[in-house]
C-alpha cells in the first residue's frame, strides 16, 4: 500500500544511459605547441612589455649614474664644514680649559 500511494515521480527512477560518441576522422593538427619536436618558447605579450621596460631602466641607470658631480661636490662641502666645525668646537673647549686652570690657579 505504501507503494501505491507514492506518487509517480517519486517511484521514477533515472536510468543510465551511454552518451552517443561521434567518431571524426584523424587528421595532423596544425598547432605548433600539440605537435611533436622542439617547442618555441610562449613569449606573452606582458612578458615581452616588462623585458622591454627591463632594457629602458638599464638604460637610464647607465645615463643617469646615482654619485654625480654635483652631489660629490656637495659631500665633500659638507664634509669640509662638519671637520671646521668640529675644529672650532676643539679650539674653543680647549679655551674654556684655559680659563678654568688660570681662574683654578688665582684663586689657590
Amino acid at each position: 500500500m505504501s507503494q501505491i500511494s507514492k506518487r509517480k515521480r517519486q517511484n521514477h527512477a533515472t536510468v543510465p544511459r551511454s552518451p552517443n560518441f561521434t567518431k571524426t576522422s584523424s587528421k595532423n593538427l596544425d598547432r605548433q605547441y600539440l605537435n611533436e619536436g622542439q617547442p618555441e618558447p610562449a613569449v606573452d605579450k606582458f612578458k615581452a612589455a616588462l623585458m622591454k621596460s627591463m632594457a629602458k631602466n638599464e638604460d637610464k641607470a647607465a645615463a643617469n649614474p646615482s654619485c654625480t658631480k654635483a652631489s660629490t661636490l656637495a659631500m665633500e662641502r659638507r664634509r669640509l664644514e662638519l671637520e671646521n666645525k668640529r675644529k672650532q668646537d676643539e679650539a674653543k673647549k680647549k679655551e674654556d680649559n684655559d680659563r678654568i686652570e688660570k681662574q683654578q690657579r688665582v684663586s689657590v
